[in-house]
């Protein structure tokens, strides 16, 4: 079995000295030699490195280093793909892969860790081991492989992977996770249907023109006139959870900040719609009918992908 290993740095390719988490080169090879003295398999991994960041430093340049790399790969020569990446952004890379292989014809796992590899409570080993199984079960698509607190080997539709939480660095999925490694195997729980799809094709030319995309999370007294549309080729609106945002006031109503939008000729998207039979919320109805893109069944970490992308 031959597996590419594509390294990107993060706290799985990092070690600590004076205090301090930071990548090194060396260490980002640490976990094929772990892995390698941990298990006897017999497989061929094949390393590269294209980058080698802490992953809260990424910036697009880093994905168009990334995606153009991963588009080159002649995938017959493999039997799958790790990338190990920081967990800092792991949910948006995950969408960035996720979506520019969609079409995979092999398994192509993304993972990270939340400790350095030589602490004894870091998951890396468990996550990387984990991405082995998917490759060795020969599953094609895109996925994300995480051990929870609850020491569980997840594995996540890379598109649906939602941001750590804050206060218990968990991730979450958006819906139900695809499945979950056990007794070191792929246990499916869920299939890869009801995916968001948004109809167009990726391709060099989406990662070479990459947009300046603005997202936008709401909260209380939120002043519209704080944002700088300088630049700004596209706006990704989150609603709160019941698919609402203000519409009081002069420059905390979403209603005048899509007028201005519309202006300027920006784009502008509001995620996520909950579909309940046209039943909203009297708020909602004010906007929802306005030159807003409302967009469904997505992600906020992926719809900003996709319009970083220019794919919604």
């Amino acid at each position: 079995m031959k597996i590419l290993v594509i390294l990107t740095g993060g706290t799985i390719g990092s070690t600590i000295e004076n205090n301090l988490i930071n990548t090194t080169r060396k260490t980002s090879y640490r976990i094929i030699e772990m892995y390698n003295e941990k298990y006897k398999d017999d497989i061929n991994f094949e390393v590269v490195q294209p980058i080698n960041i802490l992953s809260e430093n990424l910036v697009k340049e880093q994905w168009e280093v990334l995606g153009k790399y991963l588009l080159s790969i002649d995938l017959v020569n493999y039997d799958g793909v790790i990338i190990t990446h920081g967990s800092d952004t792991l949910a948006y890379s995950s969408a960035f892969i996720g979506i520019l292989m969609e079409k995979t014809s092999k398994p192509i796992t993304i993972t990270a860790s939340n400790k350095v590899l030589d602490d004894k409570n870091s998951n890396g080993m468990d996550n990387f081991r984990g991405c082995v199984q998917i490759i060795k079960s020969g599953i094609k698509g895109v996925y994300t492989v995480y051990r929870d607190n609850n020491n569980r080997v997840i594995v996540y539709n890379s598109t649906r992977l939602r941001e750590a939480d804050l206060y218990s660095d968990e991730f979450s999925s958006w819906g139900d996770v695809f499945g979950e490694i056990y007794n070191d195997s792929l246990k499916i729980t869920q299939n890869n249907l009801n995916l968001y799809n948004s109809g167009i094709d990726v391709n060099l030319n989406n990662i070479l023109n990459m947009k300046n995309v603005l997202m936008i999370r709401p909260y209380p007294s939120m002043n519209y006139d704080c944002f700088n549309l300088k630049n700004v080729d596209a706006v990704v609106h989150i609603f709160y959870h019941s698919s609402t945002a203000c519409t009081f006031g002069d420059n905390t109503s979403i209603i005048n900040f899509i007028l201005k939008c519309n202006d300027m000729g920006i784009k502008i998207y509001g995620c996520c719609d909950k579909v309940n039979f046209g039943i909203k919320y009297a708020s909602s109805g004010k906007f929802f009918d306005n030159n807003i893109v409302i967009l469904n069944n997505i992600s906020p970490e992926e719809a900003y992908v996709r319009a970083t992308l220019g794919l919604l």
